[in-house]
């Protein structure tokens, strides 16, 4: 941890220290102090695609869609973000996001699908898969 917070000494406007902190606490099983790093490096950059994304990720394994699919709609339109995260996993994380959500409505109960919703999701996962990451 001593080196972690020299490197946010020597590179306050980069994400990667935060991201390497987060990456410290998910190693050693401590999930709480790793939303906690991510939520302060977000709260703090305008831009941070690589917190954004495991942010997302994390969000998503604790059945909170809504807010993961905050984050991966900022990857998704930022075309910054391509030059730091996976662009195949941000889409593929999405379409997941997307169908989740979906199931979890009322309309996909009644297998009364509507048309534009379901190509929404396809076509996440045919970005995913189109991708050249």
């Amino acid at each position: 941890m001593a080196l972690v917070n020299e490197y946010k000494t020597y590179h306050p406007k980069r994400e990667d220290p935060w991201k390497c902190e987060e990456d410290i606490y998910t190693k050693t099983n401590q999930i709480d102090q790793s939303i906690q790093v991510l939520q302060d490096a977000i709260s703090k950059f305008a831009l941070c695609p690589k917190c954004w994304l495991r942010y997302a990720d994390l969000m998503m394994d604790q059945g909170n869609y809504n807010e993961a699919a905050i984050y991966l709609k900022k990857l998704a339109t930022n075309p910054i973000s391509a030059e730091s995260v996976n662009m195949a996993y941000v889409f593929y994380l999405d379409g997941l996001c997307r169908m989740t959500l979906w199931q979890q409505t009322d309309e996909y109960q009644e297998e009364e699908y509507d048309e534009k919703t379901v190509k929404a999701i396809y076509r996440c996962f045919r970005k995913a898969l189109n991708h050249s990451d």
